[in-house]
C-alpha cells in the first residue's frame, strides 16, 4: 500500500494533479491523503478534520472548506480508475510547508504529487512558490504536474546530468522502482555548454549509473549545446520524454531547466511532469 499525498486548492491544476496520480496508480493500492492547507488567521473550528469521505458524511457538518473537500473526495469516487484506492481528507492549518512536513511523517507519505500553474504564466516561467517550497524544503520523493500536462502512458523517463553528483542508492533505487512501474525506459542525458572530457570524478558517477542500470531499459546520451534549456526541449520531443526525474540534491543544476527559464520558445515546463527524488 503506497501512502501519496496531494495537496489542494481546489483549483483545476490541483485536480489536474490528482487525475494524473489516479492513472499512475491505476493498478496499485494507495492511500491518498486530499490536504488543504489554511492560513493562520482562519477560524479555529475548521482547523483539523480526518477520515474517510463516509465518515465525514455522517459525523460532521461540513463548513465551506470541509464541503469543498467533501465535493471533491465524492468527484474522485466516480472515477472508474479506484477500485485499488482510498481516500482521506484533511485540513491542515499555518505555514503551508510546515504544514506538508507534518503529514508527510503522520502519514508515512512515500510520494507527494502537486499541480502546478506557474510554468505558463508569463511573469513565472518555472514551478509556484508553494511547489517550489514543498520539493526544496520537504523530504519526500514529488511529483510535480503541470497545468498543461494530460496524462499519457509514460514509456520515456529523461535524467539529466552534469555527473558531478554522487547519486545514493536510494535516489537510484526509487528512479528504478518507478521506471519498472511504468515499464517505461530511463534516459541518462549528460547536459553541457561545451564539448569537454569528463574529470575522474564524473567518470566514476557515469560508471556508478551504468552498473546500476545494467539490466534495465536505459540509454545514455550527450547533449551538448550553449542554451541548454532549448537543447534539452529539442531532445525531449524528438525521443517523446514523459517524465523528467532529478535528483533534488543537485537541485542548483535543475533550477535553469525548470524553475528559472528564461527562454521564451522553451515551454516543456508547462507539458512535462517531473519527479524529484530524496535521499
Amino acid at each position: 500500500m503506497i501512502n501519496i499525498l496531494v495537496p489542494t486548492d481546489f483549483s483545476g491544476n490541483s485536480w489536474n494533479a490528482i487525475a494524473f496520480s489516479l492513472a499512475i496508480y491505476a493498478n496499485t493500492k494507495c492511500n491518498f491523503y486530499l490536504v488543504h492547507v489554511i492560513k493562520e488567521n482562519i477560524a479555529a473550528e475548521e482547523k483539523f478534520t480526518e477520515g474517510t469521505t463516509k465518515n465525514i458524511l455522517e459525523n460532521f457538518t461540513p463548513t465551506e472548506t470541509r464541503k469543498k473537500l467533501i465535493e471533491l473526495a465524492q468527484k474522485i469516487e466516480q472515477s472508474p480508475r479506484i477500485k485499488n484506492h482510498r481516500f482521506f481528507i484533511v485540513t491542515a492549518q499555518g505555514n503551508f510547508v510546515e504544514a506538508i512536513r507534518k503529514q508527510v511523517l503522520e502519514k508515512k507519505i512515500e510520494l507527494i504529487v502537486m499541480g502546478t500553474k506557474g510554468a505558463s504564466e508569463p511573469h513565472n516561467k518555472g514551478v509556484g512558490k508553494n511547489t517550489s517550497d514543498v520539493i526544496t524544503k520537504v523530504k519526500c520523493n514529488a511529483l510535480v504536474i503541470p497545468d498543461k500536462a494530460h496524462y499519457q502512458s509514460i514509456k520515456e523517463i529523461a535524467f539529466p546530468t552534469d555527473y558531478n553528483l554522487f547519486y545514493p542508492a536510494s535516489v537510484l533505487r526509487t528512479l528504478s522502482s518507478f521506471a519498472l512501474h511504468l515499464q517505461a525506459n530511463v534516459r541518462i542525458i549528460h547536459l553541457s555548454k561545451t564539448k569537454q572530457n569528463l574529470i575522474p570524478e564524473q567518470l566514476q558517477n557515469k560508471e556508478l549509473l551504468q552498473d546500476y542500470f545494467m539490466e534495465e531499459p536505459h540509454s545514455f546520451h550527450e547533449l551538448t549545446n550553449q542554451n541548454i534549456e532549448v537543447g534539452f526541449q529539442n531532445f525531449i520531443f524528438k525521443n517523446n520524454i514523459s517524465l523528467i526525474a532529478m535528483a533534488a540534491k543537485n537541485i542548483h543544476f535543475y533550477q535553469q531547466l525548470l524553475f528559472n527559464s528564461s527562454k521564451d520558445n522553451c515551454n516543456y515546463h508547462s507539458q512535462i511532469p517531473f519527479l524529484v527524488l530524496h535521499e
